[in-house]
């Protein structure tokens, strides 16, 4: 009976993986030549960093939004920071992503719908990776935005990183 339910849960686990792996997953899978089982074992060893959105492995950030799951793989972080836009159906209110810049110069963004509302929570989201993964670049500025876009290999030289508690990182985005 132990055996059974062993195998039951195990089953039930691959089939919620599967069900999570759509395009966007099974792609930086393919990029990064993951297969299900060290998949499975990155998140088994990663940390909640908010409840059923954001998972943190040494490795990878697991971001899942509704019924998708997207990846991350930390070394190819160079830089993040959030921005936000206007909600006008809502009053007026902000809704907060975080930006997230790749070594490849692309730029990606992390949508957690169930906080988009509250700036501290995002705050505390950047606070943890501006300290488990100092390599990262958190924060706003125009002189980093202009050193990622006209200096790229400056940009990766830069030692120091911009405390999140400042208000200047914050920037409206361009629509």
């Amino acid at each position: 009976m132990h055996h059974f339910i062993l195998v039951m849960v195990a089953l039930v686990g691959a089939f919620a993986l599967y069900c999570l792996l759509d395009n966007p997953c099974k792609n930086s899978m393919r990029k990064y030549r993951l297969t299900e089982e060290m998949l499975e074992e990155e998140l088994r060893q990663a940390e909640e960093v908010y409840p059923k959105q954001l998972f943190v492995s040494d490795n990878y950030i697991f971001h899942k939004t509704y019924e998708r799951m997207r990846l991350f793989k930390v070394d190819d972080i160079v830089w993040m920071h959030k921005e936000y836009i206007r909600d006008h159906r809502y009053f007026y209110r902000k809704e907060y992503y975080i930006v997230i810049y790749t070594c490849d110069r692309k730029k990606s963004l992390m949508f957690c719908p169930y906080i988009c509302h509250d700036e501290s929570e995002i705050d505390m989201i950047l606070e943890y990776f501006q300290k488990r993964f100092p390599h990262i670049l958190v924060g706003y500025s125009k002189e980093a935005k202009r050193m990622f876009k006209k200096e790229y290999d400056r940009f990766l030289q830069v030692k120091y990183i911009y405390g999140i508690k400042e208000r200047k990182y914050e920037r409206k985005s361009e629509e």
